[in-house]
């Protein structure tokens, strides 16, 4: 009996360490491919357009843009090495690159990346229903990724009552003028946001818009022109039409 009695508990004793073991060795694993995340500030806000995480290892780059705030964001990021690159806005300094590691569960917080410079200045102005707007970014912007051209403006921020006004040409490899009607692929829209509401007017279901190009510098990155629109509204909830006249961009760069 005493030795039936030994023989059991030096077995359960194996048992429990080969259980705790076992526990630890499951729990300590970390898939290569287990998510974090990436955020940060750019001071001040207007002074980057973007900044890119580029993987020391064999993933895709991860180009995160930057809000009027200056913060931006990545999840669902591979765990790693990354190279942070800031992409600068004309007039400021490019920041030397460096190297963050992200971790599986977690957010990498690059904190404040303050910038050095003066943004050159730019602006987009126009009149809608009687009331004249100059809009500076980074609430207005320019792109241009040859044949594609984007105006865009916005009258306050995201979190509040604005109107937003997005010019999108197509086919444009140098300055000129273009003719925009409900035909045409190029659109403008006239967005305005009333607390829950949103009412969209713009070229696709009529009207129409003359844009002139009068620069599009693709050494300076700048960009400068005229736009008139007539716009009726788009969708059920929408009604009338909206005009905007004496429209400008100056300057701006993209």
């Amino acid at each position: 009996m005493l030795k039936l009695k030994k023989v059991n508990i030096v077995h359960l004793f194996i048992v429990m360490l080969c259980t705790s073991g076992c526990g630890k060795d499951r729990d300590s694993g970390v898939s290569p491919l287990a998510k974090g995340a990436i955020t940060g500030v750019v001071s001040p806000a207007n002074g980057a357009k973007s900044v890119l995480a580029t993987p020391t290892f064999s993933a895709p780059a991860i180009l995160m843009l930057i809000d009027s705030s200056g913060s931006f964001k990545a999840s669902n990021v591979t765990s790693g090495q990354y190279v942070i690159n800031i992409n600068p806005e004309n007039g400021f300094e490019q920041p030397a690159s460096f190297r963050k590691t992200v971790k599986a569960g977690t957010t990498l917080d690059l904190g404040v990346i303050k910038l050095s410079g003066t943004p050159v200045s730019g602006n987009v102005t126009f009149t809608l229903d009687g009331t004249n707007y100059n809009i500076n970014p980074p609430y207005a912007t320019a792109e241009y990724n040859s044949p594609n051209f984007i105006l865009r403006s916005q009258t306050a921020p995201s979190n509040v009552d604005h109107i937003a006004v997005t010019v999108t040409l197509n086919n444009v490899s140098s300055a000129g003028t273009f003719q925009i009607d409900s035909s045409s692929i190029s659109t403008v829209r006239i967005v305005q946001y009333v607390g829950p509401n949103i009412y969209t007017w713009s070229t696709v279901k009529g009207g129409n818009s003359t844009v002139i190009i009068s620069s599009l510098n693709t050494g300076t990155r700048r960009c400068s022109g005229t736009f008139t629109v007539n716009a009726v509204a788009e969708n059920n909830s929408t009604t009338g039409t909206k005009a905007i006249a004496n429209g400008t961009f100056t300057n701006l760069s993209y």
